[in-house]
């Protein structure tokens, strides 16, 4: 696994902004196996029994906490020597049912438009986030992780441009593929297959989440 220190981090944090903490520095806690081939059991106390029939499967899903206190920890060493991270996946994973549709959230999620895909079935961009605290007037912080971001190719996406105001029903990106570059999406849909783009190289999209927002 990797850790990569945000581009913004707190006072005192111990990690160069931007940084990836060298593996030498990661300690996960609960490790099997050798070297290169590591894994980790995790053990999930169930709200509610789950139900699988013979030769069929079924759903599961996990979350994974990450604002737990245990997940990450750093080790400052009295003396001199390098700050250890000790990772711990037991701690933050926990089952997550979700009964009702009412409960889903929708969080939004911002990024730089990098590339469309060759085949015009996807895009991919680069995350930004917000300043924290939030500043006046409200910037962003562009982040090195990257994520694609498929098109419908059954149903097809809702694609609104904020600045010529038109909507259009698309399947791929190929009559987008020359105007993505420098659009700004707020209000993207992951539920309904929306998106909306505008001035600003930005690209947003809102993911499901449940009750507060952990990531």
């Amino acid at each position: 696994m990797a850790l990569t220190v945000s581009a913004d981090p707190e006072t005192g944090f111990a990690g160069t902004p931007g940084a990836t903490i060298p593996s030498s520095q990661i300690q996960i806690k609960g490790t099997e196996g050798s070297s290169g081939n590591l894994t980790v059991p995790v053990k999930v106390s169930l709200d509610a029994p789950l139900v699988v029939t013979a030769n069929q499967s079924n759903a599961l899903d996990l979350d994974f906490d990450l604002s737990h206190p245990a997940f990450i920890v750093a080790h400052v060493p009295v003396g001199p020597g390098a700050t250890m991270w000790a990772v711990n996946f037991n701690a933050p994973v926990r089952h997550r049912p979700i009964g009702q549709l009412e409960w889903l959230v929708l969080r939004h999620m911002y990024g730089t438009v990098s590339s469309v895909a060759t085949d015009n079935t996807s895009m991919t961009m680069i995350k930004d986030y917000p300043v924290y605290p939030a500043t006046n007037p409200e910037t962003a912080v562009q982040s090195s992780q990257s994520l694609t971001i498929l098109a419908d190719s059954t149903s097809g996406t809702l694609f609104y441009d904020l600045d010529a105001k038109t909507v259009a029903t698309i399947r791929d990106f190929s009559s987008l593929a020359g105007s993505l570059g420098g659009k700004f999406c707020p209000g993207g849909r992951a539920l309904s297959g929306q998106w909306h783009a505008g001035r600003g190289a930005h690209l947003d999209q809102q993911h499901v989440q449940h009750g507060m927002d952990r990531s």
